[in-house]
């Protein structure tokens, strides 16, 4: 081929290029100009990133033509945008373009909170204080994981794929009892103590600082132990420095023994750390010395055999049914990949049992869910006191995570929807089509009520009284009053509970 020819077939090509670009047909990134992105979590594999994101870890993005580093809200490509895992990579709720003339600057987050809007530079984090269990807090270890990227692409074709670190510290202990004890130590449960449980992370830099007072975390107990220990835990906490003198860790044993430890000298936990700590009980103390001190490389759980799916699209009323998941849409968004499922039964229970004034669990938030559950464990660790919470967090069974007692703003979607009467007779209908034993559909007879509908939310007032939504009927009559944030009732109430889960 002569020089010309090639000349003509290098401009040929960038026609077609730049024509893929405007005509928005999706082919691959080079050639229709969307941003998505592949991923890896330091110390795992490919696959293993994927499955992790894909459980319901999606992430958040700012994007942007300049270095915006410190003044996140500027971006100009996007502002915090949840991105989920599909079989292409990291995808956007909608298809995300630019210009690729220009570099763009990347920075993102795991697990996303869709509630950073003003503050992505003194974001506060909290860990879970329940880590040891997936049926009292969902993912309750993983969830307080906080992942971060920073990342430059010069143009589109260079590789796409994002490296997470950990921003928290990982805490794990290797326990045993000296030879006059042996095995005393097996199903015991142990609590982190005195640690701050929250931080104000910019999100531009990954830098942590921790806040707030400090409180106690139930570790999560591994499934594997190495040779020579009774039981491993770990736990995800905020970095800080633990003093000398102060308490850090307490095991109680099946026979209601309590073994704590003093830390001896300052402790550091550096963020993106793993410590490891070898802890020998004996009938008067424990015996605590630091193995080691690595960065943070986690080892994934990849289910191998399972192929990674494109996100499934729905609408509104379809019946949500994936890996154990079953419930019916009532809320979806323009991609169909993401909104509300609420499940297919209901029940009727207390949202509290203690008498009032007993416990004074901080329960305000309006839009997020767990927030409140996490408030509620931190002063009664016994979800039994809160039926209404254990009902839907029972659901959190066989890996499935997510469900909960939805809060105010989210309860409020269901009740506008029955306040319809056409909207509640499909709803009714899908769940009818459903088949599902147990499902059970709202009453749609307004002469057949004795007064009002209201459903629990987990968010109570700042009278601690119980914040519901739902609708009204007297003498036949309806009434729409889910939009009256007014609607309170005591916490000893029988409300109606349907659990709610985000996909």
């Amino acid at each position: 081929m002569k020089q010309q020819d090639y000349i003509w077939f290098f401009i040929l090509f960038c026609l077609c290029f730049i024509g893929a670009c405007d005509d928005d047909q999706h082919t691959d990134r080079t050639s229709d100009c969307e941003l998505y992105f592949s991923a890896l979590i330091d110390g795992m594999t490919p696959e293993e990133t994927a499955y992790r994101f894909q459980g319901g870890q999606e992430v958040g993005f700012w994007l942007s033509s300049m270095d915006i580093t410190e003044k996140l809200n500027e971006a100009d490509l996007a502002r915090n945008v949840r991105f989920s895992q599909s079989a292409g990579g990291l995808v956007s709720e909608s298809p995300i373009n630019w210009n690729d003339d220009l570099p763009i600057y990347v920075y993102g987050y795991s697990p996303y909170n869709k509630k950073i809007i003003d503050s992505p530079h003194a974001y506060q984090f909290n860990v879970n204080l329940r880590q040891d269990t997936v049926s009292l807090i969902p993912n309750g270890n993983k969830q307080s994981d906080l992942l971060w990227t920073k990342h430059v692409m010069s143009n589109t074709l260079e590789s796409t794929q994002l490296s997470f670190h950990h921003l928290m510290c990982k805490v794990v202990l290797l326990v045993k009892s000296n030879s006059s004890m042996p095995g005393s130590l097996i199903g015991s449960k142990l609590s982190i103590c005195n640690s701050q449980v929250s931080a104000s992370v910019d999100l531009g830099t990954g830098i942590v600082s921790p806040m707030g007072t400090e409180k106690n975390i139930v570790a999560l107990e591994l499934s594997k132990v190495p040779d020579g220990y009774e039981i491993a835990c770990e736990a995800i906490i905020i970095p800080q420095t633990i003093q000398a003198g102060e308490r850090f860790f307490d095991i109680l044993t099946l026979s209601g023994a309590s073994c704590v430890w003093n830390a001896d000298e300052d402790l550091m936990f550096e963020s993106g750390k793993q410590v490891v700590m070898e802890v020998v009980v004996d009938e008067k103390e424990c015996h605590v010395q630091i193995k080691e001190i690595l960065p943070w490389k986690e080892q994934g759980s990849l289910i191998y055999g399972e192929a990674l799916e494109d996100l499934p699209t729905f609408e509104m009323f379809d019946f949500y049914d994936s890996h154990g998941v079953q419930g019916i849409v009532i809320e979806v968004d323009e991609s169909g990949t993401h909104g509300w499922i609420v499940s297919v039964d209901e029940t009727s229970l207390e949202w509290g049992t203690a008498p009032v004034g007993t416990f004074f669990p901080e329960a305000y938030d309006a839009d997020d869910a767990m927030i409140n559950l996490n408030a509620v464990l931190s002063v009664d660790p016994i979800l039994e006191n809160y039926p209404a919470m254990k009902w839907c967090n029972d659901k959190n069974i066989n890996g499935t995570t997510g469900w909960v007692l939805p809060a105010h703003n989210v309860v409020k979607k269901l009740a506008k929807l029955i306040s319809d009467q056409e909207m509640c007779k499909k709803f009714n209908q899908a769940i009818e089509n459903a088949q599902v034993e147990g499902a059970s559909i709202v009453n749609i007879d307004w002469n057949d009520w004795t007064d009002e509908h209201y459903y629990a939310s987990s968010t109570l007032s700042g009278s601690d009284l119980v914040r519901i939504a739902g609708c009204s009927c007297m003498n036949g009559m309806f009434y729409e009053n889910y939009y009256e944030d007014g609607v309170m009732r005591q916490q000893g109430t029988i409300f109606y509970v349907r659990a709610f889960k985000e996909f």
